[in-house]
């Protein structure tokens, strides 16, 4: 019974609303929100998590509901009792003292009389009463603190832009100064710093504590504010081991925040990491199996390539993506593998982003889980694998980055029969810390 009224895909029994049973032209059904998640992963066509057959762009509000099927959930959903382990009757009963189903026999035979005893059904609906109240209240409370967080972010950038743009006078007065040759220009530089500190009396360098009272208000007074101690990065040959620690300096001039190279040392100024942190989340049917986070070593081309397609910032993405297939299953070397990514006109991509992607002796690595490779030096220049078995004194051809964590999510992928289901439903950018 509870099997013919489950959806294949979440396994929740269907229900009216957002898990009504709808009938895909191919026959199968599912339940609404499962429906939906795979309309969106294929980006518009429907693709069933059965048979595979894709129906094309649907309109899912026009998929038929299947009613006989709604009812007998319904009622399933009504007569569902637990099962009394003593008598093996239906625990249709529940003490409010002993806070225990009970059966008929239950009742009647070995309870203690004097206990106010309820229909479980009208239990179940009280319970399921107060936890919408206690959830709508940790609504309220997400709410609230997604306010928190647009305040926050934009005081701060408020304030950015003020030590900032006072960064760029005092710079100038400083020239200024060095420069005077006589006593009008010493009166004129006094004048001007002091105008300067009139007009930032709100914000000084030497009033951090301003942000960390404002953010005591708001109950995030664990933050606190360091010094940018790091040495002065010279101009050289950038390698995998430092493009991790390389920062960018954060500017504000003429009404713009800028973003320098890394060419320019940020030491001593607001800094940006450079962005070198993706994440793909994995998916099957729906069911989010969770996210990997993979370090790039993007001092290479190949990492350059898979940070475009993660972001989507060249049109094709590998949102939408499924897994090809898992080689060296069970064996050392073994990696779980994507050939493909998606563009929103064409479909499947199959060609490189970027030209002169390396290859060769000088960039192979011993395999190790976790390791982010190429599949191939002249086809799927574009695809990817995940080693989660190493080999000791066996190479991989030009690994690009590293799993930092989200190991269990690609081992969960290589289990998944067949791993072609398992699908990038999201991926990104972690965003880089921000230091003073």
């Amino acid at each position: 019974m509870e099997e013919a009224v489950t959806c294949f895909v979440c396994f929740k029994v269907y229900q009216q609303g957002t898990r009504d049973p709808l009938v895909l032209p191919c026959g199968h059904t599912f339940c609404r929100a499962c429906i939906s998640a795979v309309h969106s992963i294929s980006r518009g066509n429907l693709i069933c998590p059965t048979c595979r057959r894709d129906s094309g762009i649907v309109d899912i509000n026009q998929l038929p509901i299947c009613y006989p099927l709604a009812s007998l959930s319904s009622n399933y959903n009504d007569i569902k009792f637990g099962s009394c382990r003593n008598h093996e009757e239906e625990q249709r009963f529940w003490c409010e003292e002993c806070e225990l189903p009970l059966c008929s026999l239950c009742l009647y035979a070995n309870h203690q009389q004097g206990h106010t005893v309820l229909p479980i059904k009208t239990v179940m609906e009280d319970k399921k009463a107060r936890l919408n109240k206690q959830l709508a209240r940790l609504s309220d409370e997400v709410m609230q603190g997604r306010g928190e967080i647009y305040f926050l972010y934009d005081y701060l950038t408020t304030k950015m832009k003020q030590v900032l743009s006072l960064e760029e006078k005092v710079d100038l007065l400083l020239a200024d100064t060095d420069e005077a040759c006589s006593v009008e220009d010493i009166l004129e530089c006094e004048d001007k710093v002091k105008a300067a500190e009139e007009e930032n009396e709100t914000w000084l360098p030497t009033k951090l504590c301003d942000i960390e009272n404002k953010l005591k208000d708001m109950k995030l007074d664990s933050v606190t504010f360091v010094e940018n101690s790091e040495p002065q990065a010279s101009l050289q040959a950038l390698e995998e081991e430092d493009y991790g620690t390389r920062r960018m300096r954060l500017d504000y001039r003429e009404g713009h925040l800028l973003l320098h190279s890394t060419a320019h040392p940020a030491d001593g100024h607001l800094s940006v990491k450079v962005p070198s942190e993706v994440f793909l989340e994995l998916g099957v049917g729906g069911i989010c199996l969770g996210r990997v986070y993979i370090s790039l070593w993007c001092h290479l081309r190949r990492a350059q390539q898979f940070l475009a397609l993660c972001m989507g910032t060249m049109g094709p993405s590998y949102v939408g993506s499924c897994f090809s297939h898992v080689a060296y299953k069970g064996k050392p070397k073994e990696t779980l593998c994507c050939r493909e990514y998606w563009t929103e006109s064409d479909g499947p991509g199959m060609k490189e982003l970027l030209a002169d992607l390396e290859w060769g002796d000088q960039y192979t690595k011993e395999p190790s889980n976790g390791l982010l490779i190429p599949l191939s030096k002249f086809i799927d220049q574009h695809g990817f694998g995940i080693c989660t078995r190493g080999q000791t004194g066996a190479t991989f051809q030009c690994p690009f980055g590293e799993v930092m964590s989200g190991m269990e999510v690609v081992l969960a992928a290589v289990k998944h029969h067949p791993v072609t289901e398992v699908t990038i439903t999201h991926c990104g950018l972690v965003l880089p810390e921000l230091s003073l």
